[in-house]
């Protein structure tokens, strides 16, 4: 298994417009071949990670190639 994490922090003005872009990003990642699972977490200070487990280092590629287009 792979897991790629990322660290972010959402300025307020864009709050609202950030979670229409998650779910759709969610709903691509979860359609790649090799999609084991991901899972957000959000901190009292606003900080958010969110874990992304793929069954390999191909898949896990082939989903950055795919979001890099």
């Amino acid at each position: 298994m792979v897991v790629t994490i990322f660290r972010s922090r959402l300025k307020p003005e864009v709050q609202e417009e950030y979670a229409p872009l998650a779910a759709r990003m969610s709903e691509l990642a979860a359609s790649m071949p090799g999609y084991i699972s991901h899972k957000g977490f959000v901190a009292e200070d606003g900080e958010r990670l969110t874990l992304v487990e793929f069954e390999s280092e191909e898949a896990q590629r082939a989903w950055a190639r795919y979001g890099a287009r």
